[in-house]
């Protein structure tokens, strides 16, 4: 890199390695590249040229400025001076000496990653007001908790998952492991003290670090399971919504905290295959007797997910750890269970508006659509695990019955997921433009998170029709890749162990394929 008199713009450990610095912000990738961290770039003030030394300043100085002050106005002598006005005039200077040139504050990262986690948890409606929805107690909360140290860090390290995944490059895990340790240790330090472990900033900030997991992923030469990290945080979730109790639903801002929170522990549970929280019945509970209208759909989505989440479970135990005798007998109860949870949403008298303008219950139709048709796919394989039984008490067409309702439940599900698509996610998979506007770039890239966990379900499930299932595959890929959000690539669901007799056999899927 030949010198050209003029003070570089690259970092320092670029100029110092006397290479091309590709000037990313806010660390550059060619450290990134090394596993190094960027020790960050020069003021705009330092880029300034001036060819100077002592010398000349000295010289200056002497030029502009007089050397006592008699001197700094000149008075004719009084005899020579003729009667009239006086005729000395005030010396102005040439020229002035600058003042030294004072270093700017660097800005912290906290300032940029504050407004970018806002922006991807927003819509901007047609009339170009934003809408945040269910996470509208976030500019309050970064405005009323602007030092809190577990807020800053975990929402620097969501911005950090961001600029890591639009550069497209490798993630310097030494680098990031420092910086999520400093993360978990102001974490841990809130919850010891008995003044900040209620506060809504703790809570928050355990929230942004599970989105940062699915963000970033986990390594792959550590073999580390994404549900793993997800549930260390959701647990920590479910102990904070304990400690917070009962009076986190006198607010609005409390209750959306707790929709946002539990809706992410019951999604964790969803892909994990395991019970929701014990609490979550008597929270529910307690929030039925007052419930307003913008409750009123997470309410019924998590009273639908909290009973598919206990009972997928059991039916897996049903399948895996009994003989099928013993299935036979239980399966009259489950399947009991699983055609009254219909009632909870699709009995209920409210109409919910379907706006697409409304991202946060477009999300919420989501994650319904998710559970009922994973837990009708589970029926489906205890149907026929039972259907192997010699001395079953079903009636083969109560079987089929019950095999063609979950059948026509599970492809129509799989159906709305891939329609309500956003419109403006969709456009930009369509024409790949996404450098447009930053501002639609980050709503779509915020809609590609959510729709990792439906569209995934979607592409696994075998009772889908298959081309249900490529469709779903390639808008992962879209997902994967443009908009860089890991998960979609990595396929996090854990692969089930399932007897040979409850598998989706040939000839099903050839019976039902023209089953809408």
């Amino acid at each position: 890199m030949p010198n050209t008199g003029k003070p570089s713009r690259g970092c320092y450990l670029c100029r110092t390695r006397r290479v091309k610095c590709d000037l990313t912000r806010p660390s550059c990738l060619r450290c990134a590249k090394y596993e190094t961290p960027c020790p960050g770039y020069r003021q705009e003030l330092d880029l300034r040229f001036q060819n100077e030394n002592m010398a000349s300043i000295r010289q200056r100085k002497q030029k502009t400025w007089p050397k006592t002050p008699d001197s700094s106005h000149s008075i004719p002598p009084s005899t020579d001076s003729p009667p009239g006005p006086s005729s000395w005039t005030p010396y102005s200077p040439k020229s002035q000496v600058p003042f030294p040139l004072l270093k700017a504050i660097p800005d912290s990262q906290h300032v940029h990653s504050v407004p970018l986690l806002l922006d991807y948890f927003s819509a901007t409606a047609v009339d170009g007001t934003r809408f945040f929805g269910y996470h509208d107690f976030l500019p309050s909360l970064f405005t009323e908790a602007p030092e809190s140290p577990c807020l800053a860090l975990s929402t620097n390290m969501f911005a950090r998952a961001h600029f890591f995944n639009q550069s497209k490059n490798t993630i310097n895990y030494k680098e990031s492991a420092r910086l999520y340790g400093d993360t978990l240790k102001s974490i841990r330090e809130a919850l010891c003290s008995s003044s900040e472990r209620q506060h809504d900033a703790s809570i928050t900030a355990v929230w942004i670090l599970g989105n940062y997991e699915i963000l970033v992923g986990s390594p792959e030469k550590h073999h580390i399971p994404a549900p793993d990290a997800w549930h260390t945080h959701s647990q920590g979730l479910v102990s904070l919504l304990r400690l917070r109790g009962s009076g986190q639903f006198s607010t609005r801002r409390g209750r959306n905290i707790f929709w946002i929170t539990h809706g992410y522990v019951l999604k964790g549970c969803l892909v994990a295959n395991v019970e929701g929280p014990p609490e979550s019945h008597s929270w529910l509970d307690t929030l039925s007797s007052d419930l307003q209208e913008a409750d009123m759909l997470p309410f019924l989505v998590g009273r639908y997910t909290v009973e598919v989440c206990s009972l997928i479970p059991r039916i897996l135990r049903t399948i895996c750890g009994s003989s099928v005798e013993n299935a036979c007998v239980a399966a009259h109860s489950l399947l009991e269970e699983a055609n009254a949870f219909e009632n909870i949403i699709q009995g209920h008298p409210y109409t919910f508006p379907a706006r697409r303008s409304d991202p946060s219950s477009q999300h919420l139709w989501n994650v319904y659509r998710s559970a009922r048709a994973k837990l009708h796919h589970y029926v489906l394989l205890l149907l026929n695990f039972v259907e192997t039984c010699p001395h079953q008490d079903h009636k083969p067409p109560l079987i089929l019955q019950q095999r063609q309702t979950s059948v026509a439940i599970v492809r129509a599900m799989v159906q709305e997921i891939l329609d309500n698509v956003p419109y403006t996610l969709r456009q930009a998979l369509v024409t790949t433009s996404m450098a447009s506007t930053q501002s639609s770039q980050n709503l779509c890239w915020a809609h590609a998170l959510q729709l990792v966990l439906p569209l995934t379900f979607a592409s696994l499930l075998a009772t889908a029709f298959p081309r249900q299932r490529h469709a779903a595959k390639g808008e992962l890929e879209c997902l994967g890749r443009p908009f860089n959000a890991h998960h979609a690539l990595k396929g996090y669901l854990r692969p089930v162990k399932l007897p040979a007799e409850a598998d989706w056999k040939p000839e099903h899927i050839l019976q039902y394929s023209t089953l809408t």
